[in-house]
């Protein structure tokens, strides 16, 4: 696995972890749960219904697909504002040098492109973040 590839698979693993610690709070689980609730569309119906870590690796998941499928960074900036660690995985999503390594759309008009495409990227680091068992 390549350099960057590792770093950010490593900060989204750390950023996770994160997230999931303050959701076992619960003044800050009771802010993120009415938070997804109330959104229209909300981010998940019943949030309540989750363990803190198959919550913080959902909603890292949903900022890892938005990412691939939307070029709008800030769909969950509401919700960051008490979940802080999913900034810091938004902000390592949106990473310059992923634009180097990946193609995002919309695509150029280059000739030769030696950056991965999108979904090979997606597949990926899905795998290596979401269905590693490292940490169990």
């Amino acid at each position: 696995m390549s350099t960057w590839l590792e770093d950010l698979v490593s900060t989204l693993r750390s950023e996770i972890a994160n997230t999931q610690e303050l959701l076992e709070h619960v003044p800050v689980r009771v802010q993120a749960n009415a938070i997804m609730r109330n959104r229209n569309p909300p981010y998940h119906r019943n949030p309540e219904s989750l363990s803190a870590k198959t919550l913080a690796n959902e909603l890292a998941k949903r900022l890892a697909l938005d990412r691939f499928a939307s070029s709008d960074p800030f769909p969950y900036d509401e919700l960051c504002s008490c979940l802080s660690p999913l900034k810091d995985i938004r902000d390592a999503l949106y990473n310059s040098e992923l634009h180097t390594h990946v193609k995002f759309p919309p695509y150029g008009m280059a000739i030769t492109d030696g950056r991965m495409p999108i979904e090979e990227f997606a597949k990926i680091l899905l795998k290596q973040v979401f269905e590693s068992k490292v940490d169990e």
